[in-house]
């Protein structure tokens, strides 16, 4: 009877009667390789078993996995595409209003997305002589207000002011259709106040990225 390898790979044995094609089919199919298919209609028609793989030709090359569970039983298990904002590039870094810092570029594939951005970042305020300031470090997906934002830090500044408070803000998973940009985004919204305040555009104390993967199909 044939022996099956530590690996997993099914092969003959001296003592067996070799069959070739047979055997050597049963060899590659039990052979963890990973399988380079066109596009969802190749990898179905594939047979297959747990843990095998597939190299989608039609997603930038990302490495679905089979097992049982997600969309037709295959998901994308690789490290996420992690994209990262130059954050010396943040417009109206400073001021007293609610506004736009940042919308991150090059985000379109030609195939749906699923995507989280989160914004960790540095908020100073001037001198304060009274009452309080209260800012939202946010970020958001496919949002043109910041009121929408999925993802909000809030700060608040006390008199005299003139220090320095950071925040982490994520939108959690959101998803994209194919061709067409996420429209990600760094915002700050001020709830109360009117302090002249700052966003510390030094990566030291301010990180914007983005995190992708195809959609499970």
């Amino acid at each position: 009877m044939p022996q099956t390898r530590p690996n997993g790979t099914v092969v003959p044995i001296n003592s067996d009667e070799y069959n070739l094609t047979a055997d050597l089919e049963t060899m590659a199919d039990t052979t963890r390789v990973i399988y380079p298919v066109a596009d969802k209609t190749e990898r179905d028609a594939l047979t297959p078993n747990l843990g095998m793989q597939v190299c989608r030709l039609d997603r930038d090359g990302w490495i679905q996995t089979y097992t049982g569970a997600g969309v037709a039983g295959w998901e994308y298990r690789e490290a996420l595409r992690t994209v990262t904002a130059n954050v010396a590039a943040f417009t109206n870094a400073s001021g007293t209003a609610s506004r736009l810092l940042y919308t991150m570029p090059g985000l379109t594939k030609p195939y749906p997305q699923t995507y989280k951005a989160k914004l960790r970042g540095a908020i100073s305020a001037l001198a304060i002589s009274s009452g309080n300031l209260t800012v939202n470090l946010a970020v958001s997906g496919a949002q043109s207000q910041v009121a929408n934002a999925q993802g909000k830090a809030p700060m608040t500044f006390l008199p005299p002011g003139n220090y320095l408070m950071s925040g982490t803000a994520e939108t959690g998973w959101l998803t994209v259709a194919a061709n067409t940009d996420p429209v990600v985004r760094a915002w700050v919204e001020v709830v109360e106040g009117l302090v002249t305040h700052a966003v510390s555009v030094l990566s030291q104390y301010t990180q914007f990225t983005v995190e992708l993967r195809p959609q499970d199909d």
